[in-house]
């Protein structure tokens, strides 16, 4: 079941993984000496979103209830980077009066 859920998930990633490389690559100024920050950062959190992702479909062949995990990982970064794209900024995590 579990390798039923990764090929039905794996393809979303494809879709989620660049746009959010992209919006991370978008959201900064238009010059080469910024740049290879945006790009290592893009990288890395491709890098770990990959990671994370075989992480919850190992998790997923001992636990069977944790399979929305697998889909809510891709539409979240999906989430992620239309927000980065539309609004021009990063997402807040804290409150504002904290």
């Amino acid at each position: 079941r579990a390798e039923g859920h990764q090929r039905l998930t794996w393809p979303l990633l494809n879709v989620a993984l660049p746009l959010l490389a992209l919006a991370l690559l978008f959201l900064g100024e238009f010059n080469r000496r910024g740049q290879w920050k945006r790009v290592m950062q893009a990288g890395v959190l491709t890098v770990a979103a990959v990671l994370i992702f075989f992480v919850l479909r190992n998790l997923l062949v001992k636990h069977s209830w944790m399979a929305a995990s697998l889909y809510l990982l891709p539409a979240l970064m999906v989430i992620v980077a239309l927000f980065m794209l539309t609004t021009g900024r990063l997402p807040q995590l804290r409150a504002k009066g904290a």
